[in-house]
């Protein structure tokens, strides 16, 4: 069985080095980007990928919108994790996308444990 795959897009290192530490016990890889265009660029590659997790305001780059709307046109059923401190309009978030709110992450952790089918 393959090793899940999540691709984490968050441009603030201290906020991408506590989440891949705690994603860790999910026996996981993590594939951190810093801005839309790398994650695009990943998922443009065919790049293999369950979870895309992606800060929605990026200080370059575009936005995490951006890539979530890349993987789901690209991704077979891929598991889209929107995390923001203020919530986009509804209308332009790819159908599925759970949208978590910082600080919020635990309601994130659950919800790839939910995906991974683990316990949290």
């Amino acid at each position: 069985m393959a090793v899940p795959v999540l691709l984490l897009v968050e441009d603030e290192v201290l906020v991408a080095t506590t989440i891949k530490r705690r994603l860790r016990r999910f026996a996981i890889t993590v594939v951190h980007v810093t801005d839309a265009s790398h994650a695009c660029a990943y998922l443009d590659q065919g790049s293999p990928v369950g979870i895309v997790w992606a800060d929605f305001n990026l200080a370059r780059g575009g936005n995490g919108l951006t890539v979530l709307h890349r993987a789901s046109l690209l991704v077979p059923r891929p598991a889209l994790l929107l995390v923001s401190a203020t919530p986009p309009a509804h209308d332009t978030v790819p159908a599925g996308t759970l949208i978590v709110l910082k600080p919020d992450l635990a309601t994130a952790f659950a919800f790839v444990a939910l995906i991974l089918r683990v316990p949290v």
